[in-house]
């Protein structure tokens, strides 16, 4: 076990992260039964779609929650076929239609246009088909904003973890929430932050005026100041070297903002963007760590 260091016991009072709603449909997106557009619509009728939705306020030049809508009259059909799409990282819920069986809704943060759209209904009819199920229709919404709170559950990291990392005894911290997170297919850009701390000579870890979590506080706030919604998840220290692992759902503008906050950063940092949605980083880091 690593000696106790009061540093690091507070390090973790400074990590707070936003509670997720677990589906976009209770994020403010309202998805009726009656969808926007139906399986049979023309490239020509999709095209109006997108227009109107436009004039709805909807960012139809980025990506958005595309959402697509299956009925059947026995759920287990559509349960099967909801796990079939987990695979392509869709979301899925499904509703029952009063007396007229239920409805399956699968959806994902994406990025398509008019055409690509009419090759996904093409793609979902022929789905539905071979699994005996009516495809019913598509709607697209906006990317939901999360809903921040405070919430004691999530104000501490509380998984922690030391090994051996390049010949040299590391330690990190991450949060156990992120095991559950339901919009990994969202937040899909990981951000390293990488930074330098001075060492105490016999533990090896961080000294007593070692700055180790401060930058990735102040890279978080920074974003989500600038209305880019950014998380820490873990922080690991080895050797005189200090990673920060956060992520985004916006690596485009992100990227432009950790660009210009190097110039007033109280600390030199080196930050490197990777878009993973499967999260593989972590599960390889979750492989090192265990409840505290």
């Amino acid at each position: 076990m690593l000696p106790e260091n009061k540093k690091l016991i507070k390090m973790l009072k400074y990590f707070t992260v936003a509670i997720i709603i677990l589906t976009f449909s209770s994020c403010n997106v309202s998805f009726k039964n009656n969808s926007a557009g139906n399986a049979q619509m023309s490239l020509e009728e999709i095209n109006k779609v997108y227009a109107e939705k436009k004039t709805l306020g909807l960012d139809v030049e980025n990506s958005m929650v595309y959402s697509y809508f299956f009925k059947s009259e026995n759920s287990a059909m559509l349960e099967k076929l909801a796990r079939n799409f987990k695979s392509d990282l869709f979301e899925s819920e499904i509703n029952k239609i009063n007396n007229n069986g239920y409805t399956l809704r699968i959806f994902k943060v994406d990025y398509l246009q008019p055409n690509t759209l009419l090759e996904q209904n093409s793609k979902m009819t022929a789905i539905a088909l071979k699994s005996h199920v009516e495809f019913t229709g598509f709607d697209m919404q906006n990317v939901p904003k999360i809903n921040y709170h405070n919430n004691d559950a999530f104000d501490e990291m509380d998984l922690e973890g030391s090994y051996e990392k390049n010949g040299k005894p590391a330690f990190v911290i991450a949060n156990a929430s992120f095991d559950t997170f339901s919009l990994k297919s969202v937040f899909n850009t990981l951000i390293l932050i990488e930074t330098k701390y001075k060492t105490d000579p016999v533990s090896g870890m961080p000294s007593d005026d070692a700055e180790t979590d401060e930058i990735g506080e102040d890279i978080s706030d920074e974003l989500n100041d600038k209305d880019i919604n950014c998380e820490r998840v873990a922080l690991e220290l080895c050797n005189g070297n200090c990673t920060n692992f956060l992520i985004t759902d916006n690596q485009i503008e992100a990227e432009k903002i950790l660009k210009n906050f190097q110039k007033k950063a109280h600390q030199q940092y080196k930050y490197t963007l990777q878009n993973d949605s499967h999260w593989n980083w972590y599960q390889t880091l979750r492989s090192k760590v265990q409840k505290i």
